[in-house]
């Protein structure tokens, strides 16, 4: 499908922001349950592919300001124990051993901060170029309600072919522009029918004041993180939704 570059550019610059399940941006709480096939599929899953995906979300930006100011780093020991968090730490020595020092840092700094890409180079998250998808439908429950609402967000897809790491993910526009979102990676998922849903409370907020209106919803399935310029990165399917704030009285 044809996607126009406007929207592209908002894809972009949401989507590089979303975690593997709960997600909170702008000071608004998103939570994303877990996709649930419509029949039961048998389970294919890398358990270390979301764990490094998570980490580099975490951790991307330490590591490269390690690497920009440590000097030589002969080990992965000397990389990793330099990042803040034991557990990260951890994770990091994990896959740094995977791929060798070299590789890691090399990795590291050949990719613009796009942790999807970077778990394939190292070869933690599997990469499948012939997958596809598309989205059948998107419902917003309650279709309207006033400041302080929980709504619910339901994305139907469906899986025609298996797909490597992807994204199911959505978008929130206010009637300002202001956008907020989530989203759940999707690893080695097989052809079937999937639910993913996503609510949130229309709590005003500084960032997010949730003004009386109509709210529009883009929903997203992707290959790679949805609107990376990596290889391996397509938008499969984008449709649109939305649902309405009403003045409270």
């Amino acid at each position: 499908m044809t996607v126009s570059r406007y929207l592209k550019m908002l894809i972009n610059k949401m989507f590089k922001l979303i975690t593997a399940t709960i997600l909170v941006l702008s000071m608004v709480i998103c939570t994303f349950g877990t996709v649930v096939p419509h029949q039961k599929t048998r389970a294919v899953t890398l358990d270390l592919c979301p764990t490094c995906v998570d980490f580099m979300d975490e951790s991307i930006q330490e590591l490269i300001n390690i690497i920009m100011n440590a000097g030589v780093l002969g080990s992965c020991s000397d990389l990793c124990s330099k990042l803040s968090k034991s557990d990260e730490q951890v994770v990091c020595d994990l896959l740094c051993d995977y791929v060798g020092i070299e590789e890691f840092i090399k990795i590291i700094q050949d990719a613009d901060p796009d942790p999807v890409y970077i778990c394939e180079q190292i070869k933690v998250c599997p990469v499948r170029d012939s997958g596809n998808a598309n989205i059948t439908s998107v419902i917003v429950d309650p279709p309207a309600g006033p400041v302080g609402t929980q709504f619910t967000i339901t994305v139907t897809f469906q899986v025609l072919s298996q797909l490597g790491t992807g994204q199911i993910a959505i978008n929130v526009i206010d009637p300002f522009g202001n956008s907020f979102g989530g989203g759940d990676l999707l690893v080695n998922t097989e052809p079937n029918t999937y639910n993913a849903n996503f609510q949130f409370q229309a709590q005003p907020s500084e960032s997010e004041p949730f003004q009386p209106g109509n709210y529009t919803v883009q929903a997203a399935v992707c290959e790679g993180t949805c609107g990376s310029p990596h290889p391996h990165s397509k938008i499969y399917d984008i449709v649109y939704s939305g649902f309405n704030i009403t003045q409270s009285f």
